[in-house]
């Protein structure tokens, strides 16, 4: 096990790092009347003794036996920083559904960082041996409580600057100007070193899917464009065929763009984008076939390089 405050593998310290994941909750606080949040000593101790035994076991991250007490988000990645666990969170507020205003997994996260009732927060931060990194958040009092969801998750009110989701560096971007730079005509090269494809197989089945090639021609080439801090991914050999992930993993095409056509571009430390689907998970070149689909984490898989055509 290899503690994350270790020289050399963060660009700054834990503090530092824990200091700007508290201020990029009060800013995403403040959209939605949300009181800040205090940065309590007790919650940081609890938070990074979890942080490092996750980092130690490396193998997911399990709730801790904390949960109830106080609140618990949790965010692993690798390649990444850890800087990306807010926003990431934060991006499930587009799920959530202030009309039905009651708890769903897929939106808890987001719902316990703006729950207007919590009042002190706490952050551990860790790395693994295997170089995964774990972001640790422990929140007093606990949100997600049934029945409380519509006096303590309001909607947005457009208050909140914007928030820096990567290292200060000369380089950095938020999250919109993401969504534009990775706009345009695109090939999607993968981490093996293929290409991202549109294809119906060299017989042409009925049915677009997507995959992977070694190569890079008309049905590796992709319109991508811009949506404001999200992307869609268009097949340039295929007019009008929009890739598309399915809450199950899969991913396939559909005919115009809307919820799950959408994808949010995020920048790694290696240089790479990825994109997180509508429903919180990541495009992937995982599958040992070659077929395109999406995974639950953010590792070398879920890595892109887009190339120009």
């Amino acid at each position: 096990f290899t503690q994350g405050f270790c020289k050399g593998f963060f660009k700054m310290s834990i503090s530092a790092y824990r200091t700007q994941i508290f201020n990029d909750h009060n800013q995403y606080r403040a959209r939605h009347q949300a009181q800040p949040l205090r940065l309590d000593e007790s919650l940081n101790s609890s938070a990074q003794a979890y942080a490092q035994q996750l980092a130690y076991n490396d193998a997911g991250i399990p709730h801790s036996d904390y949960a109830g007490k106080f609140g618990e988000n949790l965010y692993y990645c690798t390649g990444m920083s850890p800087l990306n666990a807010s926003h990431q969170w934060y991006n499930e507020e587009s799920l959530y559904d202030y009309n039905v205003a009651d708890f769903n997994w897929k939106t808890g996260h987001f719902t316990q960082m703006v729950w207007r009732a919590t009042t002190s927060i706490g952050v551990g931060i860790a790395q693994s041996s295997s170089g995964r990194r774990f972001v640790v958040a422990h929140y007093a009092k606990p949100g997600n409580q049934t029945g409380q969801f519509a006096l303590n998750v309001l909607p947005p009110s457009g208050n909140g600057a914007v928030v820096s989701t990567t290292d200060p560096s000369p380089n950095s971007n938020t999250m919109c100007s993401l969504s534009a730079a990775a706009a345009g005509q695109r090939s999607i090269r993968t981490h093996d070193n293929q290409y991202v494809r549109a294809w119906r197989g060299p017989a042409g089945d009925r049915e677009w899917y997507a995959d992977k090639a070694g190569h890079c021609k008309e049905c590796e080439h992709w319109y991508i464009e811009d949506h404001y801090g999200k992307v869609v991914l268009k097949a340039y050999c295929s007019e009008g065929k929009f890739l598309r992930a399915h809450p199950n993993g899969t991913v396939d095409f559909a005919d115009k763009p809307q919820g799950w056509e959408m994808w949010t571009p995020v920048k790694n430390c290696d240089g790479s984008l990825s994109f997180q689907s509508h429903h919180g998970t990541w495009l992937s070149a995982h599958r040992a076939d070659g077929i395109v689909c999406t995974m639950p984490h953010n590792l070398s898989c879920e890595h892109f390089w887009l190339e120009s055509w």
